[in-house]
């Protein structure tokens, strides 16, 4: 289908492909969640309607990653379904994520229906969501990590538009049903390999934290951070300086140096005053930009 060799990375078309096939597979034996990240006017939203087109809106429900875990009555919409999809998911923190494993890994759910009486169904609803930022997330898992597929939507549609009419040249019966053979020759792909093993936990746990903010995005791309080594350490106004202009090398806008602060404490890398030649000054304890240990000069003090 060339609409997805046009939104898509190369090599992840055919994981898509056996992504919805999975949708059509009435189990979750492969333990994943997808994840379709990336700005606006990049094929995400067309994405998402295309599945649910395929699959028949009867068949889908629409809960966020939040709603699996915060709201005792969501786990319920999913009973009985192919996917869940949602479309625009909110960048609100994930504080727990148990019951959003078990739905991913198809286990048996405790759930219920307003006014209704408590049920038990074993899920295998697949969960696919669409995000501009990727919420944070408590749980730093392998647990959480390996269920996570990131497909990154980073092409933009000519002119920066979508064609309003791309949805319906999509779902027409004459490409939902080649999309179906694709899907099928991917779903067996998908059971010849015993599931999707295109990407390490490590990858995915990289990919997925250098995502949910800019600060973790700067700090695997320009910096080497080690709490424990007592020769790391970088004065704070170099590394706020480096995190603004590694930001405005990519066209976006920087948050200013007190939430900066704030973001690295959460890394646990704090703001620390001690004195190295002079006057007492600001450093970051256990960070040291990427470029002094390439000049040979592991730390700033």
């Amino acid at each position: 289908m060339r609409f997805l060799r046009e939104v898509l990375h190369s090599q992840d078309v055919p994981v898509v492909l056996q992504m919805i096939g999975y949708c059509l597979y009435r189990s979750c034996e492969f333990e994943k969640a997808f994840m379709l990240f990336g700005g606006g006017a990049n094929g995400k939203g067309v994405m998402i309607k295309l599945i649910e087109a395929f699959l028949g809106e009867t068949n889908c429900s629409h809960r966020s990653i939040q709603d699996l875990d915060k709201n005792r009555l969501a786990s319920a919409d999913l009973h009985g379904k192919l996917v869940n999809t949602c479309a625009d998911l909110k960048s609100l923190q994930l504080f727990e994520t148990g019951n959003f494993k078990m739905v991913v890994s198809g286990d048996s759910i405790a759930a219920e229906r307003k006014f209704g009486q408590p049920f038990t169904f074993r899920n295998y609803a697949k969960t696919i969501f669409s995000a501009n930022e990727i919420p944070e997330s408590h749980d730093k898992t392998d647990a959480f990590y390996r269920r996570i597929r990131i497909f990154h939507f980073d092409k933009k549609f000519q002119n920066g538009k979508e064609d309003p009419n791309l949805i319906k040249q999509l779902t027409t019966s004459e490409e939902l049903s080649g999309l179906l053979n694709l899907a099928l020759i991917g779903l067996k792909q998908l059971i010849d390999e015993g599931g999707f093993h295109d990407k390490e936990v490590e990858q995915t746990r990289r990919e997925y934290e250098e995502n949910t903010n800019d600060v973790n995005a700067f700090l695997y791309q320009e910096c080497v951070v080690d709490i424990m080594n007592p020769e790391y350490s970088t004065l704070a106004t170099d590394s706020y300086a480096a995190y603004v202009n590694f930001y405005v090398k990519k066209g976006t806008r920087a948050i200013d140096m007190n939430v900066f602060g704030k973001r690295l404490a959460a890394r646990g890398i704090y703001n620390v005053r001690h004195r190295e030649h002079g006057p007492r000054e600001s450093y970051y304890d256990g960070l040291v930009l990427s470029e002094h240990i390439r000049d040979g000069n592991q730390a700033l003090i």
